[in-house]
């Protein structure tokens, strides 16, 4: 019945959004959407001149829609789904038309690849970047396997911060908010001369979090960090450019396990209430070697330490230009996270539940060469390149179980050494083959390489169970990897007048393949291998009624070979976490966004989605899973992708609805120099599954998410106060399922920011 009643809501909702959309046709608007520069196809052109499925944020609507980190984008992007992952409040697993990861040791690639001016982001466990002074974000849907970086088979989350400016001047803003939030956040531009521009930008955060720990006192699950960034712009003549880039940043922020008091872990919460932790594993510092610390049970928490280098000399020369992109970042990450509620019953044990402790060093470094350009009198635009990647991690992970107090088994303590090389060519035509028609056609040749090395750090590991590169050969799992392939895309789009672009293409990426790191067997150590994304899209571009109506349609059809599914399996030793190649994955739908101009400072927006994710061509490991379960056999119900009812489960974060509305109005007081706008979004997501195998626990129903603001400022922009709150109704609902535990969504939240401009 809850189902039902969802889909009539949405149902209302859209028939909503077309009364809107006639009301603002109507002759008393004067106002027109905003025109944005986008560059999903590596080029600037406007949004409306693009055959991407891309939905882009200028800064103003970053601030308008209360956009303050990456995962909040994923509440007005069209299928767009997005949680913290268990554990690590620093990393965002995106799913995009049900492609996306919830790993990240570094064995694994997020199939939504993020990008920080144009340099791709490795690690997914400190994707959540601080947005220190952003000047647009695009979030590119559909595998981008011909101009971008690597591995983006599900999308892309494209950030690019603003340049220094050519005139003093920046900004500085405070803020407070509940559970103990207080932000610090500023830039400033400091020109030299004409030829010489430099920005400085920081910011600090700290929250004491909204959970309480019944058994420590403690208060966890707050966002912490700082960081500052260095921007310098050379412009030594009209044609040469060059942007630098020097950023540090700490992040502190965890996502335990919570639960509403009086309700269960192992359930997803029914009401709201006061967020409760019982694990007795404390944050009180800890500087020992990672293991003493766990068994000590001190030192939970996370610490990202982030160096990263950013460089883009641009040179104008042989009709074009020439874009020399150069990236580097280095993480150091710590964490000790009790993964099980310091034990399943809530027992509180000092040294935790099943806790895993991390200690890793990620190093990056990328060059790539660019080329755009026009030719034939414009008849014929250029992209084309070559890109070079290379990465090195090196990982100590230790889990431990607590069975009873003092009983603390140390399932594995492992270092892992893995290494990946990327090298790519790609080239784009785009063939205007007469004022109206233009043909598009381009590849991407990529080879990528990994290698991992294992040792085992325990003093005396079971016999021939050591975590070894040795024992992995033995056991016929490779040390190496290596994928080499081309990945096509081919355009046609029309320009059926000024107003209606019509567009249709096809595009292929691929995702490299990795090991089952997680395992404590050298058996458990499983290679999965690349995964193909074939997918078709058809759509429209329209800006209707004088430019008051933005009005973007997408229909595609995607198919995954090979789809390297999350999975989690029962063993003798306990559960594994096991990724295999084990389906292909197939999901169509539709997208449609819009922008209306109601009237003169009032704008609504909407994003819709809808999909139909399944899975296709299961294994014959499946197929045979699928049988032993029919029979009855132990563990083959409810694991891997096969459901306690042995059917093929349905794609996790895949709701068959998105839809997304909002808007805001802006009003200036007369006769004076103040305004006030004040702005309101609601998504509402249909049911869906968070585990692969569709655990009854891992089901939650439709929600509607709330979140709205209001700004007093000055008409000059000088000063701005806002209060704001998200998840304003304090929804809950389920987000992942990790060994029976529920996480559930951040409870509501407002803060209070002042912020000055000069």
């Amino acid at each position: 019945m809850a189902s039902k009643l969802s889909r009539m809501r949405a149902l209302q909702t859209v028939s909503a959004l077309a009364l809107v959309a006639v009301i603002g046709a109507g002759p008393a608007a004067a106002q027109q959407v905003d025109v944005i520069t986008v560059t999903a196809e590596r080029r600037e052109q406007s949004i409306q001149e693009v055959p991407v499925a891309v939905s882009a944020f200028s800064a103003d609507q970053l601030e308008t829609r209360g956009i303050d980190e990456p995962i909040d984008l994923v509440g007005f992007v069209p299928n767009m789904i997005g949680t913290h992952n268990t554990g690590i409040g620093s990393a965002n697993a995106y799913y995009i038309r049900g492609l996306g990861n919830t790993e990240t040791i570094a064995t694994f690639d997020p199939p939504v690849g993020t990008y920080i001016d144009e340099v791709f982001i490795a690690r997914q466990n400190a994707n959540n970047i601080a947005f220190f002074d952003v000047e647009r974000v695009e979030v590119l849907r559909g595998p981008q396997g011909t101009l971008f970086g690597r591995n983006t088979t599900g999308g892309a989350v494209s950030v690019f911060m603003r340049r220094p400016g050519e005139e003093f001047g920046g900004f500085a803003e405070a803020g407070i908010g509940s559970y103990g939030r207080r932000l610090l956040r500023g830039t400033v531009d400091m020109p030299v001369n004409e030829q010489f521009l430099t920005k400085l930008s920081a910011y600090w955060l700290d929250e004491d979090g909204y959970v309480r720990n019944v058994t420590t006192g403690e208060r966890l699950n707050g966002e912490e960090g700082w960081g500052v960034r260095l921007d310098l712009a050379f412009l030594p003549s009209d044609t040469v450019r060059w942007d630098v880039a020097l950023g540090l940043s700490d992040d502190g922020s965890i996502n335990i396990a919570n639960y509403v008091e009086g309700q269960s872990p192992l359930a997803e919460s029914t009401s709201s209430g006061r967020r409760i932790s019982r694990t007795g594993l404390t944050t009180r510092g800890c500087g020992d070697p990672l293991l003493a610390c766990m068994l000590a049970g001190e030192g939970m928490g996370l610490d990202n330490e982030t160096f990263e280098i950013t460089s883009n000399l641009a040179i104008d020369a042989l009709g074009g230009t020439f874009n020399f992109i150069t990236g580097y970042r280095n993480l150091d990450q710590r964490f000790i996270v009790d993964f099980f509620d310091g034990g399943l019953a809530g027992q509180g044990f000092s040294t935790g539940g099943f806790v895993i402790g991390n200690e890793a060093e990620h190093s990056q470094f990328s060059q790539e060469v660019k080329f755009t350009g026009s030719f034939m009198e414009g008849r014929v635009d250029v992209v084309a390149g070559a890109y070079y990647f290379t990465e090195d991690n090196s990982t100590t992970f230790i889990d431990t179980f607590t069975a009873a107090p003092g009983v603390t088994l140390v399932l594995a303590d492992r270092t892992l050494d893995n290494t990946q090389t990327s090298v790519a060519l790609y080239s784009q035509f785009d063939f205007h083959v007469t004022d109206r028609l233009t043909l598009t056609a381009g590849a991407r040749w990529t080879n990528e390489d990994k290698e991992i090395d294992f040792r085992d750090n325990r003093a005396a590991p079971p016999p021939g169970g050591a975590l070894t590169t040795a024992n992995l050969l033995a056991n016929g799992i490779p040390e190496d990897l290596t994928t080499s392939l081309i990945t096509p895309r081919f355009a046609a789009q029309y320009q059926l007048n000024d107003d209606v672009m019509l567009f249709a293409s096809y595009t292929q990426g691929f995702k490299s393949g990795g090991w089952n790191a997680r395992g404590t067997t050298p058996t458990a150590i499983q290679p999965f291998f690349r995964e193909l994304a074939t997918n078709w899209e058809a759509g429209i571009r329209s800006v209707l009624f004088e430019n008051r109506v933005r009005l973007n349609a997408t229909a595609f059809w995607l198919d995954v070979e090979d789809y390297q599914a999350p999975s989690a399996f029962n063993t003798a030793t306990g559960i594994q976490f096991i990724t295999l190649n084990d389906a292909g994955l197939r999901n169509r739908g539709v997208e449609i966004e819009a922008d209306i101009a109601v009237a003169d400072g009032f704008n609504v927006f909407a994003a819709i989605g809808r999909q139909d994710a399944e899975y296709t061509n299961p294994s014959a490991r499946i197929q045979q899973q699928q049988a032993d379960c029919i029979a009855g056999l132990p563990n083959s119900a409810g694991q891997g992708i096969v459901t306690p009812n042995c059917n093929l489960a349905v794609p996790v974060r895949s709701p068959e609805w998105t839809v997304t509305l909002g808007g805001s109005y802006y009003y200036e007081f007369p006769g004076s120099n103040f305004y006030v706008q004040p702005a309101a979004s609601a998504r509402w997501q249909s049911d869906q599954w968070f585990q692969t195998s569709n655990l009854p626990a891992s089901f939650t129903d439709s929600v509607w998410l709330v979140n709205a603001g209001i700004t007093l400022g000055t008409v000059d922009r000088d000063w701005a106060l806002e209060l704001a709150c998200n998840n304003c109704t304090d929804e809950i609902y389920g987000q992942s399922l990790l060994a029976g535990v529920v996480y559930i969504n951040p409870p509501r939240r407002w803060s209070l920011k002042l912020r000055r401009n000069f």
